[in-house]
């Protein structure tokens, strides 16, 4: 915040829990959960150098993958809100592919779909968990740097003893592992999706999988700028969504 430029300013912020720590198996709010969560950021910090703290005066915690169906929704592209009547009537699910956890939130008749939802402990950073663990087996090392599991993740290469190493097997073998998983519960929280008018895919593991997920369901979609998606609706229910009761 003080890089943004906010020194002596109260802030508005909203952010999000995965599905299953922010709801019960009954479809009842964590209360307790998110009451700590809403806390966690409004606690006062005063920057050592002198300058102006920046404070949080309001803090609204919602589902993450709910936010992208925020998003989804609401269209501010002239500077003023506009719900969507076709979207806003249609059954949606959003499957948000995240670092740490996999969401889905299926959403119809503006109301959460708790049977259909849910989280999987399972994302991108798996895939960098396995490849990294790989490649210490692999070249027999203690170690691997964060910076060299992401350059073998990307190319699937990666330079160890002054030579390029081929470690593509690695990354496609936690890839496809990942993808299984992911593959897996999704079809157990959908079937296939035959009622939904789509299955919208977000997230920054929805950006790095595009290609290896793009024909899980006839009628999804990769919404557009997915890595974006949360934070956009996030945004947008801070702007248009907090002061209205009822909301999913």
């Amino acid at each position: 915040m003080q890089q943004a430029g906010l020194a002596g300013h109260s802030v508005h912020a909203v952010s999000g829990l995965p599905v299953s720590a922010f709801y019960l198996k009954d479809g009842s709010r964590r209360s307790d959960t998110l009451e700590r969560k809403r806390a966690s950021l409004k606690q006062p910090v005063a920057p050592i150098d002198g300058r102006l703290p920046a404070a949080i005066a309001f803090h609204e915690v919602i589902p993450e993958a709910l936010a992208a169906w925020y998003d989804h929704v609401i269209d501010d592209a002239d500077g003023r809100a506009r719900l969507d009547p076709e979207r806003l009537r249609a059954p949606i699910a959003v499957v948000d592919i995240g670092g740490r956890t996999t969401d889905v939130v299926v959403v119809a008749d503006q109301a959460v779909r708790h049977e259909a939802s849910g989280s999987l402990r399972c994302g991108m950073l798996d895939v960098k968990q396995q490849v990294a663990e790989g490649i210490r087996a692999r070249f027999d090392l203690e170690t691997v740097s964060e910076r060299a599991v992401e350059q073998a993740v990307a190319s699937g290469r990666l330079r160890l003893f002054g030579q390029d190493q081929d470690v593509a097997n690695l990354v496609a073998a936690a890839r496809h592992q990942v993808l299984e998983r992911l593959f897996a519960e999704t079809r157990r929280q959908l079937g296939l999706g035959a009622e939904l008018e789509r299955v919208l895919f977000v997230g920054g593991g929805a950006v790095a999988l595009a290609e290896a997920i793009r024909d899980w369901f006839p009628n999804q979609a990769l919404a557009e700028h997915p890595a974006f998606a949360n934070a956009r609706g996030m945004l947008k229910y801070l702007r248009y969504v907090c002061a209205e009761p009822g909301a999913p």
